[in-house]
């Protein structure tokens, strides 16, 4: 699968980085970060999926309640920008999962 095929506007896709996320899994993980009052928002140009985010860019832990619902993100880190939020695998900075800030699950 090319990088043109993953960029649908949920970010749904296969497995990148050993991970495969439901869109039930994408929305706990969307609730969990926009629980979080003071989690930073990044002002940068995003990074698309599959792609390395930048060293200068901090990431954060994903919340405990995400991880213990869904257990393969265990270790994997988030960044919010002001449209999305993205899901990073630590060890690469690899984006691994793209969430539009403005999509909301039925």
């Amino acid at each position: 699968m090319d990088v043109a095929e993953m960029n649908e506007t949920t970010g749904s896709i296969g497995s990148i980085g050993g991970v495969t996320l439901s869109d039930e899994e994408r929305f706990h993980i969307y609730e969990g970060v926009m629980r979080i009052p003071d989690a930073p928002v990044a002002h940068a140009e995003p990074p698309e999926l599959a792609e390395t985010l930048p060293k200068e860019l901090a990431v954060e832990d994903l919340p405990l309640s995400v991880v213990h619902r869904i257990p393969q993100v265990a270790g994997h880190k988030f960044v919010k920008f002001d449209d999305r939020i993205l899901v990073i695998a630590p060890a690469t900075r690899q984006v691994i999962a793209m969430i539009p800030r403005y999509k909301l699950m039925p």
